[in-house]
């Protein structure tokens, strides 16, 4: 290491101009190493020092690793020597390595907003400046993730939010490849149509890019914008994102991206599909969409007691469907049928539980559309019934005393009937009759 290179390092201007009278034996004349090496570490005053005596061309031109000293001040994010440099060598700001790179793409690659601001005052135009494979100063930043550098490169040139490179890649595409949910937001706020865009060279959107590699956050906000993303077909096997989560060992995506499904055919009660995808995922029947529902609260929306309702109760232990209802009382009331359907026998716990819930939420139904009223849990007596006398018991304490006095008055007429007629009913029918006094 000669002296001057050892005053660089220790930020020793003193010595750094000792060295230089010195001659041959203390020292080499200053040169493009010792400029990038003072630019690196932020030595304002070393710079200052350099720059009188080296020629001025020299702050443009490219180290061995192509690069200028404007390039290593922007990749370090030293402002302050950046600001020096351009001051001594406006037209650096511009300068190209041996890649294409200008300081402007070397700032925002390294995440420094600063560095980018400076540079932009500087050359505003350097933001359209592409590297020799395509990549924008716009796409280094959401590569990184700066979401200020990204916001300033776009307000200085809003058209590279469309620019692609040698792959097709835009900014998108790079900042869901690593997961960057902020500079992804700001991209398509800037360009709504860049979502659909589809890189030519993998046909992967970014929809599969961000399942393969950019994590859970960036599927979510990208499905929250166009929910049809989630069977979207990509690449040259044409796999749906699901498949790229696999790939790229994403689980938290995977199961986020098979609830989808469950909860489409749930809100329009598919019950065959429902059936498959319970028992490929039997574990997403309890899973929240975005707007925090159950498929079970999508399945119940439009008319209680039907065969979609049913696969999802019984997909669940009873004592994880109590709990979720006795929180939720008004569809407690309106699945009370479906669930003592699937779940008996019930303890005598758990049938306090329902009755709990179910009387809070039948007193709330007078809110709720007629179109998702709940049945009366007489319309589950026959299956009661098909039990045990102790369960059908239980289920008759769901009813109001109204509802009580009618089912008595119903069995004892219907009794009577049988006695007259000398022709006894069997004990299953004799219970479906029985639940028809409240249909």
């Amino acid at each position: 290491m000669t002296v001057g290179s050892w005053c660089v390092q220790a930020q020793h201007a003193a010595g750094f101009r000792l060295s230089l009278c010195e001659g041959p034996a203390g020292a080499a004349a200053p040169d493009q190493a010792l400029l990038c090496g003072a630019a690196s570490l932020g030595h304002v005053q070393l710079l200052q020092q350099l720059l009188l005596l080296v020629d001025p061309n020299m702050v443009s031109a490219g180290n061995s690793n192509g690069f200028a000293a404007t390039h290593v001040a922007a990749a370090a994010g030293q402002t302050a020597a950046l600001q020096c440099l351009l001051a001594a060598t406006p037209g650096s700001a511009t300068a190209v390595d041996s890649g294409g790179c200008t300081p402007l793409f070397e700032a925002a690659l390294g995440g420094h907003a600063a560095a980018v601001a400076v540079l932009l005052e500087a050359a505003p135009g350097a933001a359209s400046m592409a590297t020799a494979e395509g990549y924008t100063p716009l796409m280094a930043a959401a590569q990184e993730g700066c979401l200020e550098a990204a916001r300033l490169l776009l307000a200085a040139a809003p058209g590279t939010v469309h620019a692609a490179d040698q792959r097709g890649q835009t900014a998108l595409h790079a900042a869901a490849q690593h997961g960057h949910v902020g500079v992804m937001r700001l991209v398509l706020a800037a360009a709504p149509d860049a979502l659909l865009a589809v890189p030519h060279s993998t046909g992967a959107g970014a929809i599969h890019i961000a399942a393969e590699h950019g994590g859970l956050e960036a599927v979510k906000m990208l499905l929250q914008l166009a929910p049809d993303l989630a069977t979207a077909l990509g690449g040259d096997l044409h796999f749906a994102p699901t498949h790229y989560a696999s790939r790229g060992g994403q689980l938290a995506v995977v199961q986020r991206l098979l609830q989808l499904p469950l909860h489409r055919a749930a809100g329009v009660r598919n019950a065959k599909a429902v059936r498959l995808l319970l028992a490929a995922a039997p574990d997403t029947a309890m899973a929240r969409s975005d707007s925090g529902l159950i498929p079970l609260q999508l399945a119940a929306a439009v008319r209680p007691s039907n065969e979609t309702a049913k696969l999802l109760l019984a997909a669940c232990p009873a004592s994880t469907i109590l709990t979720f209802l006795a929180a939720r009382p008004c569809l407690a009331a309106v699945c009370a049928v479906d669930f003592v359907c699937v779940h008996l026998p019930l303890t005598d716990d758990q049938w306090e539980q329902l009755r709990q819930a179910y009387s809070h939420g039948f007193r709330q139904t007078s809110y709720v559309p007629y179109s998702i009223l709940p049945h009366s849990p007489a319309q589950a007596l026959p299956a009661a019934l098909d039990h045990s006398p102790a369960q059908a018991r239980q289920l008759v304490r769901l009813l109001t005393d109204t509802k009580t006095a009618c089912l008595r008055t119903f069995g004892l007429c219907l009794a009577r009937l049988q006695r007259r007629l000398r022709v006894p009913l069997p004990g299953p029918l004799a219970g479906k009759l029985m639940a028809l006094f409240d249909a």
